[in-house]
């Protein structure tokens, strides 16, 4: 199965996935104040995943990129957080993921296994990644500070989408 991504809609043309990236930033940017609003922990839900999925399934390959470093790249300049090294690892895992991601596809798995595994993939390395840094004292946090349980949520969640993205033919474009 090969797929291949692009657009929002072949209707929308590229504005469409302009708007995701703007609203996905936007998002980002007033995480703090969206949670403090809500009275709900929503960065447990990982909303720079949330967006990179987004564009992966809705803009072209190289947006979703893009996406995957500047994300939180945007989120430490906008609200001091994470620290460097863990902003670094973040977009190490983020850029990880589209890459396997699109790997897997390329080779005709299953979307949702091909996100499913390239989540949990780049997860594992992010948490080796972070493991190193915690010990040679690089930063100072916990190893999991997400509940695994919503980061296996999260993973299905996301690799549905992608699957019934991607059978609905909304994906456009070259992989």
């Amino acid at each position: 199965m090969n797929i291949s991504f692009g657009i929002l809609s072949r209707a929308a043309g590229r504005s469409g996935w302009l708007l995701i990236d703007l609203a996905g930033m936007i998002l980002i940017v007033f995480m703090p104040e969206i949670t403090r609003l809500l009275g709900f922990p929503f960065y447990l839900l990982d909303p720079l995943r949330l967006v990179l999925v987004l564009a992966i399934a809705h803009s072209p390959k190289a947006n979703a990129y893009v996406m995957a470093a500047l994300l939180p790249v945007i989120s430490h300049l906008a609200v001091q957080h994470p620290h460097l090294i863990k902003t670094l690892l973040i977009v190490m895992e983020l850029l990880l993921n589209s890459w396997l991601f699109y790997r897997f596809t390329g080779r005709n798995i299953n979307p949702f296994t091909a996100m499913l595994a390239a989540i949990v993939i780049a997860k594992a390395v992010y948490y080796g990644m972070k493991y190193l840094m915690i010990v040679t004292g690089l930063i100072v946090s916990e190893l999991i500070s997400t509940p695994v349980y919503l980061q296996f949520i999260t993973a299905f969640i996301f690799s549905a989408y992608i699957y019934v993205t991607a059978q609905r033919s909304e994906f456009s474009g070259n992989p």
